[in-house]
């Protein structure tokens, strides 16, 4: 369970036609945050209280870096529109709480979390209106 910010930008690589589409590459920078999400049926553990819970979570922050490969489409007729790219990210976080609960070990070393997968994106373009009369209002 957890969250993820990011803030990316990017360009096309190789624009083809008259609306942009082409092969795209971006780069982002961003802070996740996970731990693990502990439910017990009827709350019935006495280990999994309120008290408790907190040390069993390993609860991890850090920053990230990402970096998406891929074809941007953009149709003539503008009702195709999509993305279909591989993603990659890589984040190096570290535990919050300061001792394991399980090990008694200290709970401050670095991770690395290597992420990966396939995005596709339908794109809902705004498009300007374009009139090519003249607009009398009464």
């Amino acid at each position: 369970f957890g969250w993820f910010v990011e803030g990316r930008a990017g360009w096309l690589v190789f624009p083809q036609g008259p609306r942009g589409s082409g092969w795209f590459s971006e780069w982002g920078l961003g802070a996740p945050q996970h731990k693990f999400r502990i439910e017990t049926p009827n709350n019935n553990s006495p280990q999994q209280t309120s008290d408790y819970k907190k040390w069993h979570d390993r609860l991890c922050d850090g920053i990230s870096l990402s970096q998406s490969l891929g074809y941007h489409y953009l149709s003539a007729s503008k009702r195709v529109n999509f993305r279909l790219g591989l993603e990659f990210i890589w984040a190096q976080t570290r535990e919050r709480r300061t001792v394991r609960y399980d090990t008694g070990q200290s709970a401050h070393d670095r991770r690395h979390d290597f992420l990966s997968g396939i995005r596709l994106a339908w794109i809902l373009p705004l498009y300007e209106r374009s009139e090519k009369s003249d607009l009398y209002f009464e």
